[in-house]
């Protein structure tokens, strides 16, 4: 955000605007618990013979993006000038219309650049706001800065034409009030580590300025004025509010990429890393980024519906995070900022589309039949520490590794299975020592009755003998009323191909079966025994690359609809990846369509979930890059979407994520890059959601001993889980926890 300037704009007739059918909702009575939506105005839109920002315009790509009021000249040529009475008019119609409660006007002090641009003219469009007749449909705030040039703009001085302007607006009758009345006013600290004591000189002297504008605005009638600093870092943001007293901490923007939906996760994470430094927060969400002013152009502007998403997302964390969200606002940016690419007033091409995403989310929030899962004030992290409390080790005392717990119940026992080893701690599937084995544990008293090993380097059967190698991620299924099925994979890489098998277990006498069986893949070229060669062959077909494994097949997530099993299948680590379904034997796995896309991603590991309407989505496993989840959807499960980023996921690493639905609620497990000291997988998040589209944080697990690759199950109305955890080595996987989750 740099000094900016403004242009004009044209005509918009009123009947125009009412006969498109964008008409403003009745006003309602407004709730206490009212959640607010500000948006910057940068209102260097106006009429003059110097206007830079105009001139940004001028080239015919960016014509596309000219406010309603816009006048195109040429294909070269703009006017971009929204000075006018009717213009401000209009765009407060808009705003109203639009669910926008307020505009922070920048205020700039009188002054000529060196270029001959105009500061004062910034200030123009605010002062048509203040002399029109509608005003009161759109309050406003204003975001000012302490000091003019080098000059520190003084409260203590009773003439200081700043603080009496800003004084005097706020005793207007639509200055934005939050918090139970308090005036609210945005300052900026906004250089690269701008601090209270380098913007006056010391801590003591920034203080005493903060106090001093504070009791000019109290002495003028008004309450305690609500301040909120506006600083690129949290942590900058977080030592302005402690040094000078200031109420809260925002951004006039955050940055992130490569799209809007990365843009929109980095903020997420941004108003997390604010909340995180103990201030109030009110949390910036952005209309989009890039445009004249640098070599982005369009890719950081959402797509249709991602406003709306991200949108919903601030509400959701604000509802989510009562305490240190008293304001109950959030700040866009922006309205107007067309060339830097921020804006939600109407433009060229898109018209209302923005405000029409905004209006809907407003509300579906304001409808008094809109209700959220969890009640205001729940607290996902006692949540997850009450969870971690009742968790305990199913596995063997002489067992120095395990990892990957997968379980079903029946008949009030938990049948768990995993991979264990008697060597060491962690997970490899070069490592023959690795078997796989069984806890059977009461659920409701926690006794473990039996640890059964059944799969492990040449173990001999009555029908077959393991070659050597590892006995790797195991998967297991009721088959019937009296019959459990398990699934795993036997791996020696760089050796042999490995093979899935599959063995019963008998529900009566607590035994495995005495033979094995090999389990069977169904591609389009055929049915062939289960090994990453043929899965990999089939999806080469489907435009994957890369080199052909001989390990790393998994089973990795299956959900059971109406008597039906389906599969994601993955190679670990790289792919490809596959959706399918298990025959009525369940000893075939037949592959129905490959959602491997885009390549670059390096995705393995899926969970899916069925959504409201029928279709699929799958969160995945990011193994490269940014390595957070990224998401695909599918109608049919034979065509599946490109994967993308979503923002409610805003954080997260490579390892296991959880998708489930328990009674009409969805599940959403997904492990978030943040460390405690240090330690790999130590913070997991469940969030939920009725829809899919719109979550709630329920659990946020934070623990030194890691908290990964869970697996939920239902029973009895109870949602039971497994987790990895450990406590010396750096990956943690040590042994199997058992508990409920609620």
């Amino acid at each position: 955000m740099k000094n900016r300037s403004l242009p004009i704009i044209l005509p918009v007739f009123a009947l125009i605007f009412i006969l498109c059918g964008f008409v403003a909702q009745p006003a309602k009575e407004k709730k206490n618990n009212k959640v607010t939506i500000g948006a910057i105005r940068w209102d260097a839109w106006f009429s003059d013979t110097v206007n830079p920002y105009e001139k940004n315009l001028g080239d015919k790509k960016w014509h596309r993006r000219l406010p309603f009021y816009a006048k195109i000249v040429s294909d070269t040529i703009v006017e971009v000038r929204g000075d006018t009475q009717e213009a401000v008019d209009q765009e407060i119609a808009y705003a109203k219309a639009g669910g926008i409660d307020y505009w922070a006007f920048l205020y700039y002090q009188p002054g000529i650049r060196a270029d001959g641009f105009n500061h004062d003219y910034m200030n123009r469009a605010r002062r048509l706001y203040l002399s029109s007749k509608h005003k009161s449909d759109v309050n406003f705030c204003l975001i000012v800065y302490p000091k003019h040039g080098t000059m520190i703009i003084d409260p203590l001085d009773p003439g200081c034409k700043p603080v009496n302007e800003w004084v005097e607006m706020m005793l207007e009758p639509s200055y934005q009030k939050v918090a139970g009345g308090r005036p609210l006013l945005y300052l900026m600290f906004w250089g690269p580590g701008e601090t209270i004591e380098n913007v006056f000189g010391s801590r003591e002297k920034g203080r005493a300025w903060v106090d001093a504008l504070r009791k000019r605005i109290i002495k003028a009638g008004l309450n305690n004025p609500y301040f909120v600093t506006l600083s690129q870092k949290p942590e900058d943001g977080a030592a302005v509010a402690s040094d000078g007293g200031l109420d809260a901490i925002s951004a006039y923007t955050s940055w992130g990429g490569p799209d809007y939906a990365g843009l929109c996760a980095a903020q997420i994470r941004y108003w997390d890393a604010m909340k995180a430094t103990g201030k109030k927060v009110v949390p910036n969400i952005s209309a989009g980024w890039g445009g004249p002013r640098d070599e982005r152009g369009d890719t950081l502007q959402p797509k249709p519906g991602e406003l709306a998403r991200h949108l919903n997302s601030a509400f959701d964390w604000i509802n989510a995070h009562p305490d240190a969200t008293e304001a109950k606002t959030m700040l866009f940016y922006s309205w107007n900022e067309v060339d830097e690419g921020g804006w939600l007033v109407p433009d060229k091409k898109l018209g209302t589309a923005k405000l029409d995403e905004i209006r809907a989310v407003v509300n579906k929030y304001a409808s008094p039949d809109y209700d959220r899962i969890l009640p205001s004030g729940w607290d996902p992290k006692l949540k997850g520490d009450n969870v971690l409390k009742g968790m305990h080790n199913v596995c063997s005392p002489q067992i120095k590794g395990a990892h990957d717990g997968h379980f079903v119940i029946a008949d009030k026992k938990a049948y768990i299975t995993y991979m264990a080893n008697d060597v060491q701690p962690d997970e490899n599937p070069q490592w023959p020592f690795i078997y796989n084995a069984m806890s059977i544990v009461d659920i409701e008293t926690g006794a473990i009755r039996k640890i059964l090993p059944f799969a492990s380097s040449e173990k001999v059967y009555n029908n077959e003998k393991l070659p050597v190698g590892s006995c790797f991620v195991a998967r297991i299924l009721q088959k019937d009323k009296n019959t459990l099925r398990v699934f795993f994979a036997s791996e020696n890489p760089g050796v042999r191909q490995s093979q899935t098998w599959y063995i019963d277990f008998d529900i009566e006498t607590e035994s495995f079966n005495s033979n094995i069986y090999k389990a069977k893949l169904k591609t389009k070229d055929g049915v062939f025994d289960m090994q990453p060669r043929y899965f990999f062959r089939d999806a080469v077909a489907y435009g994957f690359t890369g080199d052909e494994p001989d390990y790393g097949l998994y089973p990795f997530d299956i959900k059971q609809i109406k008597n039906k099993f389906y599969i994601s299948l993955s190679v670990f680590p790289f792919g490809p990846l596959g959706f399918g379904k298990l025959n009525k034997e369940m000893n075939t796995f037949e592959v129905i369509a490959y959602y491997f896309q885009p390549l670059e991603f390096k995705l393995n590991e899926s969970a899916l979930e069925r959504l409201p309407d029928g279709s699929w989505m799958a969160i995945t496993r990011q193994e490269l890059g940014s390595r957070n989840y990224a998401f695909s959807t599918s109608k049919n499960g034979k065509d599946w979407t490109s994967h993308e980023y979503l923002d409610f996921v805003p954080n997260g690493t490579n390892a296991k994520p959880v998708f489930e639905r328990f009674n009409g609620i969805y599940y959403l497990g997904w492990q978030e890059e943040t460390r405690i000291n240090n330690v790999s997988r130590s913070v997991y998040n469940i969030n939920i959601s009725r829809d899919g589209v719109h979550w709630e944080r329920k659990y946020r697990f934070e623990t030194e001993q890691s908290f990964q690759y869970p697996h939920l199950v239902q029973y009895e109305g109870s949602i039971y889980l497994t987790i990895t955890q450990g406590d010396t080595h750096a990956s943690r996987k040590e042994r199997i926890m058992f508990g409920k989750l609620e």
